[in-house]
């Protein structure tokens, strides 16, 4: 009689197997009764990640149900649930959860896009000329330090407070210790910049083989009058004029939100982002059913998503409520952005020649190419585009 043995791997292994493949879930919807009361989501991830998600969709009020642990395989099964239960889901992964979990008709948009800025600015470019008026008329000037006592006060007084002014409990907090340590070792400075003979805001930079990032800043007690000084724009500013000095070509910015109604992509772009990568994994969107909660979402959040390994922006239009002259006009905005490969218009229809959604502009860097509205199924889940009733 053959015998079975059991091989019992490691316990790490164990752990990071099972990290994935399962994933914690909760139910998302909205409290009140208006645009988004029909809309339910299911979302598989991270609770800071989840959090982001419904602010963006939901707004600062929705309720949720949490679901503990769920095996991700168990979303074929949850799928075929009559499309009015959910109206998309969401599962936060890794490349190696795209390979396994997402399919045609999906969109996986990075949870954070990287960027870099040359060195130096170009100082004729007219985006930025308000922020430089601004930074001259302040007279603000900034200097660079080691200090700890500093860093402790940019910590606590700056970074903190306008982390939590700007994205509430959405934030993701960097490590106090390990960035003391860089400090304390060398690899990482203090930029502050300075009005009068007060420190109204700042930045660390970081230094490493790879070259320098300008990855986190911060502004005195949160306060948003600081800003109409330049305090935000000045930390770029000057950190750009010390690693000029310092022989500099460039200067990796940290990640912004793929979302592009996301206000810190949209500062960075003036300055001339050019997109290098992403990082901490993406969102795998499905859509179930195009209710017109989900359509609002989509017309009202253009993002950058992954297509192969090549970055794309998606843009939405309705005839209704976004025409697509005024979609096409994001497009001329969104082309400063270096390092998009291209661009896709989808047109929402009303399904009554059973298409919901129809590309019907596709872009690319090296020239335009405009096609009339074909039959081509745009990258939402492909159950959505069956004839709609």
């Amino acid at each position: 009689m053959a015998t079975t043995r059991h091989i019992r791997l490691p316990d790490p292994i164990q752990r990071c197997l099972a990290g994935k493949v399962r994933a914690t879930s909760w139910t998302i919807s909205a409290l009140d009764a208006g645009n988004c009361s029909h809309f339910r989501m299911l979302y598989l991830g991270s609770e800071k990640q989840k959090n982001y998600l419904a602010q963006l969709i939901f707004g600062k009020f929705y309720q949720e149900t949490y679901h503990g642990k769920a095996w991700l395989w168990e979303i074929h099964r949850i799928l075929k649930r009559p499309s009015s239960y959910y109206s998309m889901v969401v599962i936060e992964g890794s490349d190696w959860h795209r390979k396994l979990y997402q399919r045609s008709g999906d969109f996986y948009v990075p949870c954070w896009v990287r960027g870099e800025f040359e060195i130096p600015f170009n100082m004729k470019t007219r985006e930025i000329q308000p922020d430089l008026g601004r930074i001259k008329r302040a007279k603000l000037k900034y200097v660079v330090t080691t200090s700890v006592d500093l860093y402790n006060d940019f910590y606590y007084k700056m970074y903190k407070p306008y982390l939590l002014m700007r994205y509430g409990k959405t934030a993701l907090e960097i490590d106090y210790e390990k960035n003391l340590k860089r400090l304390q070792s060398g690899v990482c400075d203090l930029l502050l910049v300075i009005k009068g003979d007060r420190y109204i805001a700042g930045n660390l930079i970081k230094y490493d083989n790879d070259g320098t990032e300008c990855f986190v800043n911060g502004v005195l007690n949160g306060d948003e009058s600081y800003l109409r000084y330049g305090a935000l724009a000045a930390t770029y500013y000057f950190t750009c004029q010390y690693l000029e000095r310092r022989g500099y070509k460039c200067v990796n910015v940290g990640g912004s939100r793929a979302f592009l109604a996301d206000g810190l992509i949209n500062y960075k772009k003036k300055w001339g982002l050019k997109l290098t990568g992403h990082k901490g994994g993406g969102f795998i969107l499905k859509v179930v059913s195009l209710c017109p909660a989900v359509r609002e979402f989509f017309l009202r959040n253009p993002f950058i998503y992954l297509d192969g390994n090549e970055f794309r922006i998606a843009l939405f239009c309705d005839d209704a409520r976004s025409p697509l002259a005024e979609t096409l006009r994001k497009v001329d905005w969104y082309s400063a952005i270096e390092g998009i490969s291209g661009w896709t218009v989808y047109r929402f229809g009303d399904g009554q020649d059973g298409q919901a959604v129809q590309v019907c502009c596709r872009f690319t860097r090296n020239g335009a190419k405009r096609e009339g509205v074909s039959s081509e199924r745009t990258r939402i889940a492909s159950a959505v585009w069956r004839k709609v009733a």
